[in-house]
């Protein structure tokens, strides 16, 4: 039966024990996964499954009930329905989150061939797509790497250049006081030689 809350259909709980907090024995066993022990049980003490033995905490992987704990059947394989609820229900707000990924999953698992087979075409499309954005990143990078090199070149240069220009500037200046200085050796040689 399938109840309606704000517009969504939603899936009966089967699994729901029969007390008002949830607690309580269940109709079936859900599908499960084992829960880590704690402690060691006391083999004198708690409850019993219907072979006697004690039950084995599990916790429940299936409905509205995902993630609750439960005792069951130490067999793997029984359905003799033993299923006393540890944990109460979920609040109708906590609810909701595990019946939709339920229902997805249910979704997903209706898909077709037809289905798949777009699925897998949109899929090569992603994978092509993605191939092309990395040689196109790559060839970027490349494309940066030569701009870098030629930047760093060019660099050198100027700082050469630099280097040589200030090297002339500096042989300037020696020949400027060289000449200067021939000039006035020259003239004070003159005056020297005039006065004779």
């Amino acid at each position: 039966m399938m109840e309606e809350e704000g517009g969504r259909k939603l899936r009966p709980d089967p699994f729901a024990g029969d007390c008002e907090d949830g607690g309580g024995l269940g109709s079936r066993i859900p599908t499960y996964i084992d829960d880590i022990p704690m402690k060691t049980a006391d083999p004198g003490v708690g409850p019993r499954c219907n072979h006697g033995l004690l039950p084995m905490t599990r916790i429940a992987f299936e409905g509205d009930s995902t993630g609750r704990r439960f005792l069951g059947s130490p067999f793997e394989e029984d359905d003799s329905g033993y299923v006393y609820w540890i944990d109460p229900k979920w609040p109708p707000h906590l609810e909701i989150a595990p019946r939709e990924l339920w229902q997805r999953y249910d979704a997903i698992r209706k898909l077709t061939g037809t289905d798949v087979r777009f699925l897998l075409q949109d899929l090569k499309e992603a994978i092509a797509e993605k191939e092309k954005s990395t040689e196109d990143k790559m060839s970027q990078e490349l494309e940066m790497a030569d701009l870098r090199f030629e930047m760093d070149k060019a660099a050198k240069q100027k700082q050469n250049n630099m280097t040589v220009r200030s090297r002339l500037q500096a042989y300037d200046h020696w020949l400027l006081v060289s000449v200067t200085v021939a000039v006035t050796l020259a003239s004070v040689l003159v005056v020297a030689l005039t006065l004779k």
